[in-house]
């Protein structure tokens, strides 16, 4: 196997952007490719993350962003996994650097549904489970994590405030972070004087 390292990271700003989801993605592209210190022409394939550009009219995002960043020639691979397009989009890029393929590949993972409307947007994400079985029978994201949730504090004796103290230690993050959407620290009793979304989660 062939050793296989991170040059280079990159983002835009999170939250509401006016930009198309394909300018958002090049953008953060380039934001990684400028920190990797390496040229555009150097990639030798991209595996590019996205499961709602429907929903920004632009469904094959891979060959747009490779065209957008001049390296139109180079193989693309677009990713639609859920909530793990991004761990899958690097895994596949590590598994083919790892067995000798390419040399430096692009990866690059994004999401524009903050136009859509709750509706929608929640309608979307209920695609994405066995929406036949799950969605149509009203079993949201939230809920359906809600109840893994559930589960994990019955089997290993946690509490609630266990949970809110992750959602402290986000924060905390975020508001080191200048490219964050949300930069306000918060308390555990500010997550568990907050309203319910899917109980146990505030």
């Amino acid at each position: 196997m062939e050793k296989v390292c991170v040059l280079g990271a990159g983002s835009t700003k999170y939250g509401k952007l006016e930009d198309s989801i394909s300018d958002i993605t090049v953008q953060a592209s380039v934001d990684a490719i400028e920190n990797a210190g390496i040229e555009p022409k150097e990639i030798q394939a991209g595996y590019i993350s996205n499961v709602f550009g429907v929903a920004d009219k632009q469904v094959h995002l891979g060959p747009v962003v490779m065209s957008n960043l001049g390296i139109s020639e180079c193989p693309s691979l677009s990713i639609e996994s859920a909530c793990g397009s991004g761990s899958v989009s690097f895994r596949e890029a590590f598994a083919n650097v790892a067995a000798g393929f390419y040399d430096a590949v692009l990866v690059t993972g994004t999401e524009k549904v903050t136009h859509t409307g709750t509706d929608w947007t929640t309608t979307y994400f209920s695609y994405c489970s066995d929406f036949f079985y799950e969605g149509q029978a009203g079993a949201s994201f939230p809920g359906l994590f809600a109840s893994m949730a559930r589960a994990y504090l019955h089997e290993f004796d946690a509490t609630e405030e266990d949970l809110a103290s992750v959602a402290v230690k986000n924060h905390e993050n975020g508001f080191l972070n200048p490219k964050a959407h949300i930069r306000k620290k918060i308390t555990i009793d500010d997550v568990m004087n907050s309203p319910v979304v899917a109980s146990p989660f505030k």
